[in-house]
């Protein structure tokens, strides 16, 4: 059996469908914070016509970890900043559809992909329990969440970065404001080589302004200056400490 073909499997063997009213839904291997499995209504409305939509359940688990899109500026605007995110026929006219459902229509030969970026849409979306007053910070990105959450600044996690040759690559997360700022985290938890070669990878194959890179380094990454000169010539490479400054600096 090939890679692939174990791959596929291992995936097809967590994968289920359940009928329910009108439509099924959808159990992808693809696990949140809680620990659940996403799962997603589909139904046929149409001949090759397929409407999607999580049921609120991203939302939900945002709530259960005390975050409050109503109410909390920043988590607001980045809940709405990965509905844009989702490049899937919003869907304007289903007047039934919760107001924190991530959903869309999904024409014909769309339905295998459409379902995959709603599920991974989920997944990116439970990131933002970073932004839970008192939330304790599990990775490094979430430090980073965080600091611009207390600046309402809105944010992207996993976000899409334009690439030279048109290609895209995920980095870390997006902030929105006057212009899109890039950022790549960079934890230390290899090899101090790892960590520069993760951001001058980002960095190298970006096709955005200089001035829209930057990489936040964890206080315990130790570059030699060279290091630090080779990232400057392509982008903004800053230490943790320097995390609340540069936000502030975004905000203003």
């Amino acid at each position: 059996m090939s890679t692939v073909e174990e791959i596929v499997r291992a995936f097809t063997t967590s994968l289920r469908s359940d009928a329910v009213d009108g439509g099924e839904m959808i159990t992808l291997p693809l696990s949140l914070s809680s620990g659940n499995l996403v799962q997603l209504y589909v139904e046929k409305v149409d001949p090759g016509r397929w409407f999607v939509t999580d049921l609120g359940q991203a939302a939900q688990e945002l709530a259960l970890h005390g975050v409050n899109l109503e109410s909390q500026k920043a988590a607001a605007s980045s809940w709405a900043e990965l509905v844009r995110s989702m490049a899937v026929d919003a869907p304007v006219m289903r007047e039934e559809l919760g107001r924190y459902e991530l959903a869309g229509w999904l024409g014909s030969g769309e339905l295998g992909s459409g379902v995959l970026t709603i599920g991974e849409a989920v997944v990116r979306a439970d990131a933002l329990r970073a932004l839970a007053p008192g939330h304790r910070a599990q990775r490094f990105r979430d430090v980073i969440v965080q600091s611009a959450g207390r600046r309402n600044l809105t944010v992207l996690v996993d976000a899409p970065m334009p690439t030279k040759h048109g290609g895209k690559r995920a980095v870390s997360v997006k902030i929105s404001g006057a212009h899109a700022t890039y950022i790549q985290a960079v934890s230390g938890k290899g090899a101090a080589i790892d960590g520069f070669d993760k951001a001058q990878a980002v960095f190298s194959s970006a096709a955005v302004p200089k001035d829209e890179l930057v990489a936040v380094l964890a206080s315990r990454v130790r570059l030699e200056p060279w290091q630090w000169e080779t990232l400057r010539d392509s982008g903004t490479p800053i230490m943790e400490a320097e995390l609340d400054g540069f936000m502030e600096r975004l905000a203003s």
